[in-house]
């Protein structure tokens, strides 16, 4: 364990308050601002609640000394001299995302927040943080990896500490326990530990001799790397460190996927290895990601030769995508191409080899293909990972996609970039001057974003503005006037019924609502195809103007004017601007205003750039199929054809009305007696069926033995000698029609239990070829060496008990019918017509009946009666049927031989006669559950309805039943 003692130079604040952004670090005059966005229901947006960020906002403020800061070692980056030697003079920072957590590394310190069930904030409890916090219990830090549900830590001295939840071992403390503290990683190695990596369920460490170790999960996908002998087969099993001895040379990074791992060598080059086969990508099934064309699993690692010309720099894993840098600054990436989220076009939806990512530069400002390839890049809203590098004349800005629900989280950071980025949109802005370089790093975990930025005096409330959702809009004056002489779509009058407003009366009675929608889009395309896919349905944004009106009730106009414009904005990419108009015609104060209402402006794209002013040139709209822009750059009427657009329906667009019943009690009151009045026929029904079944039960296992043995059973049963013959005699008490089922009834015989139910082998006995596979079947495998069949331990117990029965004093035989008593599937699929039985009951240990070794499996329904296996331990199997009438008062006799051993396991033996009905065999337990639910659901009506007419309802509650023509004054 160790724990952190902060200089005295350092100036925390613990500020939480939502109106400001704490400073976590104060020591010098450099700004740098931390911005998270996307989806944060734990609490890992930093913002103080459970909350989604659309954009990105500030989380916290660092004010760093000279000279400038520096990145600190991030996972699957070779280590870098240059910024070495710049580390010894400027403060390390780094950031890291988790599934739902997040940090900041502030020259070896540490700040955490976010969910921290399991301990993973390492702050000795499992309380969550919704600000970031200070972990005293962290120092000297280079590296803070967080996973899925536990984090990593690489110490200055080269130590391995990690915490949380540990139950697929990836905390590598031989246990599967949780641990709430940072706990040092005692593993293997000799040495220091120079890098890490960690994804949901396994981790990753490299010595600084460059051997590399892995320990976690490991379903058999192969990405510990371990060959195939798997874990190091110890008491901890995966949660042991394991050195990859199958590495044939020293790597010097390495970079955790969901179930893959790839590494890096010293010298650029990139090995892999994991689970090539279904995976979980953000919504889709991705493949590819190790890079070699094969599409297979590789539990060993595999040079990847299409990179082997490239020296590799940084490497970083998704959930199924893969991506390198090299030295030359070219991207390469690979895997899951579906979307466009690989930056290529035209690729197939599976892409094993790596390919080159083109971008857009500063020469390419007004070429149309290029610049429509970066805006696909740029908004791809569906992959949360990032990471950047800087060219001369070329940025690089790329997005890949984690794991939607597992646990893995990419840990990717950027370089220094002369960039500007955004949240669902980014422009790339022309080439600053030095005086204009900003200092970026982005990790993502999911489902959000964290970014740390350098800010330049006089552009930090520039920056601050551009991204914060609530400026995200102009003044009426300067959007009216970019907005003239453009196409857009006009809804006037719109009107709704809605419970919003500060005042009581308006929450319950409502009031009515006129809402008024203008959408500034391209409408060339629309215009010459005459198609609605070129265009906004007016009802889409009806729709969307109702949800919200007549949805949840809020206390601003402004509130409801906001949430219509950002749906409308978000469902349709291709809308630049929409302006909403929400108003009150009848105010709730009279006298005061006689109309009252809100206009409001937003623009559906966002630019970072360093100017102060917003750009003259955009990014062309994307459309919602994400097929391309609506119309060319230039306004112009030719459409993009639309590839892959689906045939629009609201069943396949989700939009099918949904069922939203108002129960009033009366219509509780009349459900409640219709079900009762359903269920209690059905119910009398069954139990009438049961009734009329004619049952006979006679238990005979204490009956039929000896006095002078009833006390040592065991021995009368085992002894061959003595003979079993028992005679029982009765009287049918009602008439009895054919078919009359014979059953054996069995109790305290555990059918189910594991290793009875599995000790067979179906091959065996359907195939003539396999009779010699005796697997599973132990310890009735084989009898002097020669295989059984059938073997298992269901064959060997066979029931051997046998009946016969005659009616009046001997005179009349009752034939038993035996033809059909299985089922015809398992006779004719699962036992062989060319199987027969051989070697069965020859062992030293004999336990039931016998088989007709002239007869094959299939035509043997005893065998096959018995081998359906019961669940419960009390249960009846069909011995056969007597196809004759038998009258009320007739005398039955039952000669039976006593030879099935149920002595042993105290058990019961019963023979049980028996009639049908529709409903099968005698059985009141259906009838009565029926009844009693059917019963139940009456005397709740019954209650129900005094309450109503006791307290019935009152004007004042008619917000629970809303009928607009009581509300008409």
């Amino acid at each position: 364990m160790f724990r952190r003692l902060l200089p005295l130079r350092r100036c925390l604040s613990t500020s939480t308050s939502s109106s400001a952004t704490p400073t976590l670090y104060s020591s010098g005059t450099t700004p740098v601002s931390i911005l998270s966005w996307g989806r944060g229901a734990s609490g890992q947006l930093g913002g103080g609640k459970e909350e989604r960020r659309l954009y990105p906002s500030p989380v916290a403020h660092l004010s760093l000394p000279d000279p400038a800061p520096v990145l600190s070692p991030t996972p699957g980056r070779l280590p870098d001299a240059a910024a070495a030697g710049t580390a010894a003079g400027g403060v390390e920072v780094g950031i890291s995302c988790g599934l739902f957590h997040s940090a900041v590394v502030v020259d070896g310190g540490a700040w955490v927040w976010g969910k921290g069930d399991g301990g993973r904030l390492g702050l000795g409890d499992e309380s969550s943080a919704f600000v970031p916090r200070h972990n005293p219990n962290l120092s000297e830090l280079r590296v803070l990896a967080l996973g899925g549900i536990h984090s990593a830590a690489l110490t200055a001295s080269g130590e391995v500490f990690t915490w949380g939840y540990g139950g697929f071992g990836a905390l590598g403390h031989y246990v599967y326990h949780r641990e709430l503290l940072p706990r040092k990683v005692n593993g293997p190695w000799e040495g220091k530990i120079s890098h890490i990596a960690t994804s949901g369920a396994h981790t990753a460490a490299i010595t600084d001799s460059g051997e590399l170790y892995t320990w976690g999960r490991d379903e058999g996908d192969g990405r510990l790397g371990l060959g195939s002998g798997g874990g190091p087969g110890e008491a901890g099993s995966l949660s042991v460190p394991s050195k990859v001895n199958t590495l044939p040379v020293s790597v010097a990074a390495v970079a955790c996927g969901g179930f893959f791992t790839m590494a890096l060598t010293s010298d650029g080059q990139l090995w892999s290895w994991g689970d090539e086969g279904v995976v979980l990508s953000w919504g889709h099934g991705g493949h590819g990601q190790l890079g070699h064309p094969t599409l297979q699993n590789h539990r060993v690692p595999l040079a990847i030769k299409a990179l082997s010309e490239e020296r590799i720099v940084y490497i970083a894993c998704g959930g199924s995508t893969s991506a390198a840098i090299s030295e030359k600054g070219d991207l390469y990436m690979w895997g899951n191409a579906r979307d466009c989220q690989l930056g290529v076009p035209g690729l197939p939806e599976i892409q094993p080899l790596p390919v080159k990512v083109n971008f857009l530069t500063d020469g390419d400002e007004d070429l149309g293909p290029h610049r429509w390839e970066a805006g696909i890049l740029a908004r791809s809203s569906s992959s949360p990972a990032a990471f950047s590098i800087d060219k001369p004349r070329r940025r690089v800005f790329v997005f890949l996609d984690p794991l939607p629900q597992g646990f893995t989280a990419s840990q990717l950071m950027l370089s220094f970039a002369r960039t500007s980025f955004g949240g669902q949109t980014a422009h790339l802005p022309k080439s600053k001057s030095s005086g204009y370089k900003h200092f970026v790093s982005i990790s993502s975990g999911l489902p959000c974003f964290l970014a740390i930025r350098r800010q330049s005096p006089g552009y930090s409330s520039v920056y601050t503005a551009s991204f914060s959702p609530q400026h995200n809009q102009l003044s009426t004056d300067r959007s009216e006037r970019e907005l003239i002489d453009k196409d857009k779509l006009v809804l006037r009058g719109l009107q709704f019924h809605g419970f919003h407003g500060v005042k009581q009366e308006e929450k319950t009675l409502g009031q009515k609502f006129v809402v008024d929608v203008d959408a500034w889009m391209d409408l060339s395309a629309a215009g010459e195809t005459d198609s609605i896919s070129d265009t906004v349905s007016y009802t889409d944004i009806y729709r969307i103007a109702k949800d919200v009106v007549e949805g949840p009730s809020r206390n601003l106009l402004e509130a409801v004017a906001h949430r219509i414009a950002s749906a409308t904005l978000l469902k349709f990419p291709q809308i630049s601007a929409v302006r909403v108009k929400v108003g009150k015609p009848h105010v709730a104060v009279q006298g005061i205003v006689d109309y009252l209402g809100v206009e409001i402006l937003r623009r559906g794209v966002f630019f970072f750039t360093g100017a102060s002013s917003w750009p003259e040139t955009r990014m062309p709209p994307v459309n919602s199929d994400g097929a391309g822009p609506s119309s060319g750059e230039d306004g112009s009427a030719a459409a993009v054809k639309k590839r892959n657009k689906p045939k629009y329906n609201p069943f396949t667009q989700q939009e099918l009305g949904a069922c939203k019943p108002i129960l009033i009690p009366q219509t509780v009151i009349l459900v409640l007696v219709f079900v009762g009045l359903i269920f209690i026929p059905i119910g009398l029904a069954c139990i009438a069926a049961s009734n009329k079944v004619v049952e006979l039960v006679d238990r005979y296992d204490t009956k039929c033995v000896p006095r002078n043995m009833l006390r040592n059973k065991v021995a009368y049963i085992q002894n061959s000698s003595i003979d079993k013959t028992c005679t029982r005699v009765f009287k049918v008490p009602k008439d009895m029609k054919k078919p009359i089922y014979i059953y054996y009834q069995l109790d305290k015989f555990y059918q189910n239990h594991r290793r009875y139910v599995k000790s067979l082998n179906d091959i065996q006995l359907r195939n003539p070829k396999k009779v010699a596979d005796t697997q599973h079947c132990s310890p009735e495998a084989t009898a002097n060496g020669r295989p059984i069949v059938p073997c298992g331990l269901i064959a060997w117990s066979l029931f051997n008990d046998t009946y016969s029965f005659t009616r009046g004093h001997g005179n009349e035989t009752l034939r038993v019918n035996k033809d059909g008593i299985s089922w015809k599937s398992e006779r004719n699929r699962r036992f062989g017509k060319n199987v027969y039985p051989k070697n069965f009951q020859n062992g030293t240990l004999i336990g039931g009946g016998q088989l007709n070794p002239s007869k094959p499996l299939s035509e043997q329904e005893d065998l096959i009666v018995w081998m359906r296996t019961a669940a419960l331990p009390t249960f009846r199997k069909l011995y056969g049927r007597i196809d004759m009438d038998l009258q009320a008062g007739d005398r039955v006799e039952v000669t039976m031989q006593n030879n099935y051993n149920s002595y042993s396991f105290n058990g019961k033996k019963s023979l049980v006669l028996s009639t049908a009905g529709w409903l099968g065999g005698k059985n009141a337990f259906l009838g009565r559950a029926y009844a009693i639910v059917g019963l139940a659901c009456f005397l709740l009506a019954l209650l129900l309805a005094l309450l109503y007419f006791v307290f019935p309802m009152r004007e004042e509650h008619l917000s629970l039943h809303y009928t607009p023509a009581r509300l008409v004054r």
